[in-house]
């Protein structure tokens, strides 16, 4: 994880995911950022590992956020 703890922007990582510079498509990455977060709380992760910084972009947080609260 090259870049875990380091915000990323919506264009830096759909130039990164699909090589092409941002489109305007947020909706894209958007939809995979969702799956992401679901197939953590799948597996009985915290969907809070992706974090969306606001006005900036993502963050993949290694840290342990603490104990899951039981909804």
């Amino acid at each position: 994880m090259d870049n875990a703890g380091r915000v990323l922007t919506r264009p830096q990582l759909t130039e990164a995911v699909w090589g092409t510079p941002d489109d305007g498509s947020r909706n894209i990455l958007e939809a995979y950022i969702a799956r992401v977060r679901h197939r953590l709380r799948d597996v009985g992760a915290d969907e809070r590992l992706v974090r969306t910084v606001r006005g900036i972009g993502l963050v993949f947080d290694m840290l342990d956020p603490g104990p899951r609260q039981l909804r």
